[in-house]
Order: C-alpha cells, then sequence, then structure tokens
C-alpha cells in the first residue's frame, strides 16, 4: 500500500489496505493496525478526501495510544497534523 501511495495510485492503495485490515482482524494481529489506518488516511486525502483522511488519521492516533506503541502514535499525530494544516 505505500508503495502504491508513492505511485499515486490511492484506489488500489486502499483496496491492499483493506484486505490487509481483513487479515489484521482474520488472525487477530493487531500490532500494526495503527500503521495501517495512518496509511489509508493518506490514501484518502491523496484520493481528495481530506477530512475523511484526518478521521482515519485520528483512529491510527487512537489505535497506537491504545497498543501503547508510542512510535506508531507519533507517526500517525503527524499524519493528522499535515491533514489539518494541509501540505
Amino acid at each position: 500500500a505505500r508503495g502504491l501511495l508513492q505511485a499515486d495510485e490511492p484506489a488500489a492503495g486502499r483496496a491492499a489496505i483493506a484486505d490487509a485490515l481483513q487479515r489484521t482482524d482474520q488472525y487477530d494481529q493487531r500490532y500494526l493496525l495503527a500503521e495501517l489506518l495512518r496509511i489509508d488516511a493518506e490514501l484518502l486525502a491523496l484520493s481528495g478526501d481530506r477530512t475523511g483522511g484526518a478521521r482515519t488519521a485520528q483512529q491510527a492516533v487512537d489505535t497506537a495510544a491504545a497498543l501503547e506503541s508510542p512510535w506508531l502514535r507519533d507517526r500517525a499525530l503527524a499524519t493528522l497534523a499535515e491533514l489539518r494544516i494541509g501540505r
């Protein structure tokens, strides 16, 4: 999904994220859930939905905090700030 973000392919990237989120849920492997949400937020913004991107970035922040992962929380906070103030 990250590569698709860099390639300016938000629809394909979001499809990859949706698959990863489904697998995360299916196998109860949530340790990178916040990062998946953060990338999805960037993909939403790239597709023109900055509001949805900010909402998803906030979800990534909350998820990282719940997982007690300050590194992922800080990444998500940086994405949220970029989406709120614009690039």
